[in-house]
C-alpha cells in the first residue's frame, strides 16, 4: 500500500490546538502546535490489521488504525 492509497481520516477528525495527545505512562499533553508536510506519494505506509483493539502504542504515543 502506497500513502497515496491510504486514507488518512484527517478530515474528518481534525487535531485543534488544546487537544490532548495520551504518551505511554504519562499525563496527556496539551497540543501547542502542529504542522503538515507534503511526503512521497509512492512512500510505503502500513496499514495494521490486529486482532481486538486497533488502539495502541507506538513510539509511547497511543494511536488508532483504520480496521481492516
Amino acid at each position: 500500500m502506497t500513502a497515496l492509497e491510504h486514507e488518512f481520516l484527517v478530515d474528518d477528525y481534525p487535531l485543534d490546538i488544546g487537544d490532548e495527545v495520551f504518551r505511554y505512562m504519562s499525563e496527556p499533553i496539551p497540543l501547542r502546535s502542529y504542522d503538515s508536510k507534503n511526503d512521497d506519494p509512492d512512500r510505503k505506509v502500513y496499514n495494521l490489521l490486529l486482532d481486538g483493539n486497533n488502539t495502541y502504542y507506538a513510539n509511547d504515543y497511543l494511536v488508532h488504525n483504520k480496521p481492516g
